[in-house]
């Protein structure tokens, strides 16, 4: 492994630690996650190394550029030394992402999901709108707000904010069909720093990438 590479995973590694000390409440629902490695592996890797794994990797899946599943799982062997069999490396990858250790082909439209969610189709859209939009970016169900998979629909709202720079809640009202997306585009009512309503966004978790852009009266602040 070259230096870029331990440096990368080192950043990555201390980058979700200080995540975690914020954000407990997500780790402590990982922790699952954590517990079903260790289970499939049978004890030959100890509890803390498969917190370190899913750690990195689920570092590596949120944000590195290009990600695919042959990549991600080539960096879970290498990080369990190359001792695991490329069916629990499938496995591990699965649970880190979707918290299951199976995706049937059986199950078609799950299928496509895991892999639109997680970029993997070569087909699948990059840039900051969705293809074929119609309506206004994000106030439109054919236009929503497009980001690279389900868990970063929360990362997105965080960087969110009203033009002024005054924070938002915000609360999930369902899904819906739209013409022109293959699959379900989520319906959000956005409030402001004082539980006021302010607009109802739609957000699309099966993009190639995140976006980087903000529907009209908000702005994104890192």
């Amino acid at each position: 492994m070259d230096n870029n590479n331990i440096v990368d995973i080192e950043l990555l590694k201390t980058t979700f630690e200080n995540l975690g000390k914020t954000q407990q409440r997500r780790i402590e629902d990982n922790e699952e996650k954590i517990g079903k490695i260790g289970v499939l592996l049978s004890g030959r890797f100890d509890a803390d190394h498969c917190r370190r794994v899913y750690i990195i990797v689920n570092a590596e899946y949120k944000i590195l550029p290009g990600r695919n599943r042959e990549m991600l799982e080539s960096r879970i062997k290498a990080h369990f030394n190359n001792q695991i069999s490329d069916q629990e490396v499938s496995k591990i990858l699965n649970i880190i992402v979707f918290n299951l250790e199976e995706v049937s082909e059986e199950t078609d439209f799950l299928a496509k999901q895991v892999h639109a969610n997680m970029g993997l189709g070569g087909d699948t859209a990059q840039g900051d709108e969705v293809e074929n939009p119609a309506g206004e970016f994000g106030y439109s169900a054919t236009n929503p707000i497009p980001v690279s998979g389900i868990d970063r629909i929360d990362d997105y709202f965080t960087k969110l904010k009203r033009i002024t720079g005054e924070s938002i809640t915000y609360n999930r009202l369902g899904s819906l069909a739209a013409e022109n997306l293959e699959f379900p585009v989520d319906k959000y009512e956005i409030f402001d720093s004082e539980k006021q309503f302010v607009a109802t966004l739609y957000v699309y978790a099966y993009h190639g990438c995140m976006t980087g852009k903000a529907p009209r009266g908000f702005r994104l602040v890192e």
